[in-house]
């Protein structure tokens, strides 16, 4: 048996040791899955074992930050395309700073999609027509999970029956506003985010999220809801209001601002954790005296969050009109946390 003394420096025969390309292809390539595509291509030169390796690689991360420019960017992918030939895609990361010709984006859709992908999450740095994926069927009962940043859709673009995770930021759609019950046609949703959209709900809308469990909702979405509203989440535990109040309040009289706020509790009503940015509680502050008839509809609920951001530093006051209006329709409540932000140094 061979003894090797192990040291605080490696011996000579230690150091020929490959270790790394001594790992299993599946290790590899989940090592390669956390790079991006370029350089998983540069490991070919390492090693005789390294040259295929990426050929085969099941997750794409296309960064054009990595490229000097467009040109350089899109024939990369086009000789990438040619040669990659996994016969599964776990994830399709794409962030683009650039103006891709929009076929050639659709390509690599279509080359997820067709390699039954499980998760995509596209990030643009400015606002992108994403026509093109009416071009390409995202529509296989595949996809769990789908990020979009920066980009337009059309209306027609929501289908996906098996879909568990949606996020949108600073998304719109090319006929003006996204609509609420579009996105209610991905019933299987587990996880909703939206943040930064411009989203409108029928008059009325009834919207059914079955199996819904967290929900995010940032800046802004608040003033498309309508008193008619119905929204139907039965399994609905989290639930995420950022920044909902800032809007023109000037510009609306607080009769008609009010039920609005309000209805979103109702709609969410069923939620046992509720994340309030301390704006909210600003805005109820404004209206003391028309909550004296109303009561927090939140009767599961049992964490209550209010998260004060920097500008509020730790000068942190809730009226005693609006504390008892959180606390008036919530029996189950267990903990009532408010969040300060940290001091930078």
């Amino acid at each position: 048996m061979r003894r090797i003394v192990h040291s605080g420096w490696d011996t000579d025969e230690e150091a020929t040791i490959d270790r790394l390309s001594n790992l299993p292809d599946g290790m590899i390539h989940h090592i390669l899955s956390f790079v991006d595509a370029r350089l998983a291509v540069q490991t070919s030169v390492l090693s005789k074992r390294w040259i295929h390796l990426w050929i085969n690689i099941p997750v794409l991360n296309f960064y054009s930050r990595e490229f000097p420019g467009k040109f350089s960017f899109e024939n990369f992918i086009r000789q990438f395309l040619k040669r990659h030939n996994a016969s599964t895609i776990h994830t399709l990361r794409f962030q683009n700073l650039l103006k891709l010709d929009q076929s050639l984006v659709a390509n690599v859709v279509k080359r997820a999609v067709s390699r039954n992908v499980l998760h995509i999450n596209f990030r643009f740095f400015s606002w992108y027509s994403t026509d093109f994926m009416k071009h390409c069927s995202l529509r296989k009962k595949s996809l769990r999970t789908l990020k979009l940043e920066s980009c337009q859709i059309s209306p027609t673009f929501f289908y996906f029956p098996v879909l568990l995770s949606l996020a949108l930021y600073n998304v719109g759609s090319n006929t003006e506003y996204l609509l609420i019950d579009n996105i209610s046609k991905c019933v299987g949703l587990e996880s909703l985010e939206l943040d930064k959209c411009c989203v409108k709900w029928f008059i009325p809308a009834n919207l059914n999220f079955p199996f819904l469990k967290t929900l995010n909702i940032l800046r802004n979405l608040y003033r498309f809801v309508q008193s008619e509203d119905v929204w139907h989440s039965p399994k609905l535990h989290t639930v995420h209001l950022h920044t909902m109040t800032q809007c023109c309040i000037s510009k609306e009289s607080m009769e008609v601002y009010l039920p609005k706020l309000v209805n979103i509790f109702k709609m969410l009503s069923n939620a046992r954790s509720l994340n309030l940015t301390f704006d909210t509680i600003k805005v109820l502050s404004r209206y003391t005296d028309m909550l004296h008839n109303q009561v927090f509809p939140f009767e599961d609920l049992e964490i209550l969050k209010v998260q004060a951001n920097i500008k509020q530093g730790k000068n942190v006051q809730i009226p005693v009109e609006v504390l008892r209006y959180l606390l008036s329709g919530s029996p189950k409540l267990k903990d009532l946390v408010v969040v300060l932000p940290q001091q930078r140094q």
